[in-house]
């Protein structure tokens, strides 16, 4: 993975993008990623249940959301790329509980 860090007057907020290449998926799994994206940020996570979640979101973040996105290859127009990015914003003192709470929700979220 790679990290990227730009500097820019922002009045005291800060913006965390997670973006991840999805491999070539099978049709079934494609037609699932936008259900999955929409609900991300919606569902429990660890030993939290999505009430416990949404608190914690409302305390530490300002917005979090996920979304897909599908296009062309720059190379091959017949070749798709694929990306699931995780974005959120919060006051700069937040920050570190901003990265914990995205890591969370994409490592640790449950679908029971």
């Amino acid at each position: 993975y790679s990290i990227s860090r730009y500097s820019a007057g922002t009045n005291g907020i800060s913006y965390q993008q997670l973006i991840c290449h999805l491999p070539q998926l099978s049709d079934e799994l494609l037609n699932a990623v936008p259900f999955y994206s929409m609900c991300l940020t919606e569902l429990g996570i660890g030993a939290a249940d999505y009430l416990q979640v949404q608190q914690r979101q409302s305390q530490e973040v300002g917005s979090i959301f996920c979304y897909y996105s599908l296009s062309s290859h720059c190379d091959d127009a017949n070749r798709l790329v694929s990306y699931l990015t995780l974005s959120a914003k919060s006051l700069s003192r937040n920050q570190g509980a901003m990265s914990r709470l995205m890591s969370d929700t994409f490592e640790k979220v449950r679908f029971d």
